[in-house]
Order: C-alpha cells, then structure tokens, then sequence
C-alpha cells in the first residue's frame, strides 16, 4: 500500500439479534475515498449471502466461495446466493498507478443456535448500543441486551426508576448479583450490568417464574464502550448533539471547534458511585475513573470535558467533548478508546 493510503476493516460482524449479519469497514485515501461505512457483505435471516453496492464507482468488490460458485453480484448488490457457510470477500480500488487500495474479508456462519425452556442464547449477550458481538466484553454498569427465548412469560417494562431486579416473575443474575431490567419479553432482555461485577468473566442466568437458563460465560473488562446510533443498529450516525440537545444531522451538522455531547454506555466504574438502577445523579456529577479515555475524530482526539453518567438516566453515560479545529469535514468516524477497549462503529456529521 502506498504511503499516505490506509484501508482499516475496524468494524464488526454485527448480528441485531435478528440473524442479519454486515461487515463494516472504513476506508479513506487523501480525500479521494470518503465514506465512512462500507457494508461489503450481508447475510439475510434465511442465512442466504449476498454482496452490497459500493459508492465508490472505482472499487470492485467480490466474493469466492459461496454455495454455486458464483459471485452475488448485481448493479444494486442485493442478489442472493445459495445458503452458504462461509465467505471470502475482497476489495480494489486502483485510479493510478501509485494510489492502490486492497482489501479481503472472512466470514464463517455460526450455526444456528436453539434451546428449550428458558433459553439464553451463548450468542445472545451484546452491548445494547453497538450490539458489539460475542467475545465483546460487558463492564460495570453497562446496559446490556440479551437473546434467547421463553426468557419471559409477558413482555414488560418498568413505569420508573430506580429500575426492579425481578419484573414479572423474571430475574436475571450476572455473577451472582441480580441486575436491574429495563424491558422483559420472551425473546429479549435489556438490563444493567450491576457496577459490582468484576472481570476476568462472568455467568450469566435469566430464571423465568422459578425455572432457570443454563449459564452463559461472558468475558467482563473495565470498560466495553459503544454509542448509541440514530437507526439504532449500532452503525451510521451516532446519537450526538450541540449543546442544546439538538441531534448533529447532515442538515445540521457540527463544526469544527465545536462541543458536542455522545451518549453511550459501557465507560464503567464511575466517581461518586451511586446504586444499581438509580438515576445518574447532577449534583455532584458523576465521573468516569478511566484515566486513558480519548474522543477520537477522524483519528485526532478532541478535548474531553466531561465523561460520566447522564443525569437523569439509568446505565446511559455522556460525554462533552471539543471536536479539534482541523481535520476531515463530512461524515466522520467517531472513535471512543479507553485503557482498554475502543470502537468506532459510529459517525459524526462536520462541517467547517
């Protein structure tokens, strides 16, 4: 690769809980490239793959391996294949001969995964901002969401905090310790991960009306960051604002130099502590205690104000941050790194 050309697949394999599978990729080249997310291959619920169309005229992209041989190619890049298990996808993109981007992805479909009785699926535990996928850690505090099934006879929510541990004859215990639940159904779980839970792993139990699912081990770390996006999918816009609230939109984008707010959740212990599903309290505000967080857009890190929990909700953490006064305008990724974890599933509108 040429100097001054990167192609980074910094994405994830991102399933939903809906068995809808897209690999996101970023890539950029000296202002000629300029899309923030490539989703280059799709797996439809049915298990059926298929490639999606790049904005870029100049990148081809293809795939070997699937079931017939065959690529799944259309103009639109929404033809199907047959049901295949595994994929290899690959990306050029050549305008000249001394600006070269290549790229290749591998994907392999887990089976699908089904139970009796109350069923937590081992696949079935993603951050409930980014459905970062299995082997993603969960952190203190996190709002978590959970798959499976007859996890839960009804489907209910609480009116207001502070958040119960058991909702509608459903508990769910991680490490032991009862969580707050924020939403009960057969199918889906979201709660918080009590700020009591301390890595290196954790198990995780949903007991529905006395009857108990088998346990599910997930890794736990200090933080597992990830914002929360407008289409709620984990990828595209995030949900950031100005300073008054107003959402950052193409229509209404940021500037450069400006403050903005990102809500996410994942950033761990935080400074006061408070209880368990209780409201995040304003006076005093309460702070993360992870010294090594940075803001990072478009690759140069923004001034951080403020990291901490949101006043006024359960497991939602904001973050204030300055975007730096030079850098990409347009779509941007947004990149959240921490002591130990980081992501960029998300993007931010700016403007000069």
């Amino acid at each position: 690769m040429e100097e001054g050309s990167y192609n980074a697949a910094i994405g994830a394999l991102n399933s939903n809980g809906a068995g809808r599978v897209s690999l996101a990729q970023r890539l950029k080249l000296d202002g000629l490239l300029d899309f923030s997310a490539v989703n280059s291959y799709g797996v439809s619920a049915d298990g059926a793959g298929f490639l999606r169309g790049l904005p870029e005229p100049n990148l081809s992209n293809f795939a070997i391996g699937a079931a017939g041989g065959r690529p799944a190619l259309t103009p639109e890049g929404v033809e199907q294949t047959a049901l295949a298990n595994g994929f290899v996808a690959a990306e050029l993109f050549q305008t000249r001969a001394s600006y070269r981007i290549h790229g290749i992805s591998v994907g392999v479909k887990f089976p699908q995964i089904a139970g009796g009785g109350v069923f937590l699926s081992p696949l079935g535990v993603v951050n409930a901002a980014s459905f970062a996928p299995p082997t993603h850690p969960i952190s203190p505090g996190t709002m978590i969401s959970l798959f499976g099934s007859g996890m839960a006879d009804s489907t209910a929510a609480p009116a207001n905090a502070p958040l119960p541990t058991q909702l509608h004859g459903v508990t769910v215990t991680v490490a032991g310790t009862p969580a707050p639940l924020f939403f009960v159904s057969s199918g889906q779980i979201n709660l918080q991960t009590p700020f009591a839970v301390q890595g290196p792993t954790a198990n995780i139990v949903v007991t529905n009306n006395g009857q108990s699912s088998d346990p599910v081990e997930v890794p736990v770390a200090a933080t597992s960051p990830g914002v929360f996006s407008v289409q709620q999918t984990g990828f595209g816009p995030g949900i950031i604002t100005h300073a008054d609230f107003s959402l950052v939109t193409a229509q209404n984008p940021a500037r450069l130099g400006e403050v903005v707010i990102l809500f996410l959740t994942g950033m761990g212990e935080v400074n006061p502590a408070f209880p368990d599903g209780t409201l995040g309290p304003s006076d005093p505000l309460s702070r993360t205690t992870d010294g090594a967080t940075q803001v990072l857009f478009d690759g140069v890190a923004g001034q951080v104000l403020f990291s901490g929990a949101a006043p006024g909700f359960v497991g939602l953490y904001q973050m204030n941050v300055q975007i730096p006064t030079t850098g990409f305008t347009g779509p941007n990724a947004v990149a959240i790194q921490t002591g130990n974890a980081f992501t960029d599933f998300v993007d931010i509108e700016v403007a000069p």
